[in-house]
């Protein structure tokens, strides 16, 4: 039969195993991380692990075809009513009395060791 169709054994073998998935193109597994929505290149980065630098992802993007890299926009300016409340915000925390004898320091190991003694 192979020679009549001019397949070989395998492929014959293949479509009868899995007829739904003959002709299909197997993943190759890696994620598609710069298709799924609007990222930067650092996000890019991170989100796929990749041990190379931002700039590298940009040039990988502006040489393939099929992806359409646009720069992503800046944010808006902070108003002048949020800029005022982290000013007052930053006051009051220079300005603020804090008790120094409530506040403890400590070392981790030494308060697992004095924990272990009582």
């Amino acid at each position: 039969m192979s020679r009549n169709i001019c397949r070989s054994l395998a492929v014959i073998s293949r479509l009868l195993k899995n007829p739904c998935n003959y002709g299909t193109k197997q993943s190759t597994g890696g994620s598609r991380g710069s298709l799924k929505e609007k990222l930067s290149s650092s996000q890019i980065k991170y989100e796929l692990k990749l041990p190379c630098t931002s700039r590298i992802i940009i040039n990988a993007l502006h040489s393939n075809a099929k992806v359409v890299y646009k720069k992503l926009k800046g944010k808006l300016p902070l108003s002048k009513r949020r800029i005022d409340s982290r000013t007052n915000f930053a006051r009051k925390q220079l300005t603020a009395c804090i008790n120094w004898n409530v506040v403890v320091f400590s070392y981790e190991k030494c308060l697992i060791k004095w924990a272990s003694r009582i």
